[in-house]
């Protein structure tokens, strides 16, 4: 991720004194995002932010009805694919029982485990 784009999801407006800014409610926007998986937002005083973010990587393909999303090594559904796919490159999952699977759902929920088959 960009730091720009990390900035306009916090939401944190330029100039907004850092003694004001409510640290948990940007950080909470930033954890909205599939692709964060961590966030610390730390206030340098008497004028700086440090933002940092720990990101998802892609780690497998899920097949999901006749769509087909990348999902983290945790099972959380980080973005639908909208061309062509190498399912070489990651493993794919198939054979989930759910065809409504959304972004930032985790796949790996204790109803939905048995329904995995990695191919």
């Amino acid at each position: 991720m960009e730091k720009q784009e990390i900035f306009e999801i916090s939401e944190i407006k330029i100039g907004e004194n850092i003694f004001l800014l409510n640290s948990q409610k940007h950080m909470t926007y930033l954890m909205e995002n599939a692709w964060i998986s961590e966030v610390e937002i730390k206030k340098i005083i008497p004028d700086k932010i440090k933002i940092t973010v720990k990101e998802r990587k892609v780690s497998a393909i899920v097949k999901n009805g006749d769509k087909y999303l990348q999902s983290s090594k945790n099972g959380i559904i980080l973005c639908l694919l909208n061309n062509e796919i190498s399912v070489s490159e990651f493993p794919l999952i198939t054979g989930l029982k759910s065809n409504q699977l959304e972004v930032n759902e985790n796949i790996i929920g204790f109803e939905k485990r048995k329904d995995l088959l990695f191919v």
